[in-house]
């Protein structure tokens, strides 16, 4: 993510408190660095609730009102990551403005406020491309094989392209529109399993 938005001429700050420990505090900016400068912050992170830096409602009502420059929120990480009544009430208030949201508190049973609030609402499916799902069969084989030191299977199908390290704004829209995914999901929030099981895996920007 960080790569993609450097190549499209955005300044990248870099909220990554464990790595910022393992490595050195070079390179990485905090949550309140983010608070502060950033105009979209986007959440990519386990769920954790204890330990170091636990991030279950890492976004609540504290750090929105926090927010100085009326920032894009964006979640794909998980649903309780971002307190989703505190969300609601920072888009309403002002402190966000826009919302893009895909995994969410309490699925399937998600805030018919915040659906109808996100300009981006999908059921759950940022990571379900052909070939992220491929890349994951091939992950989750070789820990198993690993594990249990068995011979390296290999998946049935394996990806033969890279995907660009700096793809063009067009090329990203051309690859998937998420409106069309928003407009099943507000169509009927009961689906949204139905919606995520069966989804059909689009191809990855080429």
């Amino acid at each position: 993510v960080a790569r993609w938005g450097e190549g499209l001429g955005m300044r990248v700050l870099r909220v990554d408190p464990l790595r910022a420990m393992a490595e050195g505090p070079a390179g990485f900016s905090t949550l309140a660095d983010a608070a502060r400068e950033a105009d979209v912050i986007t959440f990519h992170t386990p769920l954790t609730r204890d330990g170091y830096c636990p991030t279950y409602h890492m976004a609540d009502a504290v750090f929105f009102n926090t927010l100085e420059r009326k920032p894009l929120i964006i979640n794909s990480a998980r649903g309780p990551v971002v307190d989703n009544a505190a969300l609601v009430e920072a888009i309403d208030g002002g402190k966000v403005s826009a919302a893009a949201i895909d995994c969410w508190e309490g699925e399937p049973a998600i805030s018919p406020a915040l659906l109808e609030r996100a300009f981006i609402a999908t059921p759950h499916i940022a990571g379900y491309s052909r070939e992220g799902k491929i890349r994951a069969t091939s992950m989750a084989l070789d820990a198993i094989c690993g594990f249990f030191a068995l011979p390296h299977v290999s998946p049935l199908e394996t990806v033969g392209f890279p995907v660009p390290d700096h793809p063009a704004p067009h090329e990203i829209s051309a690859s998937y529109n998420p409106l069309a995914d928003t407009a099943a999901l507000r169509l009927n929030p009961s689906a949204f399993e139905a919606l995520r099981n069966g989804y059909n895996y689009r191809p990855e920007v080429r």
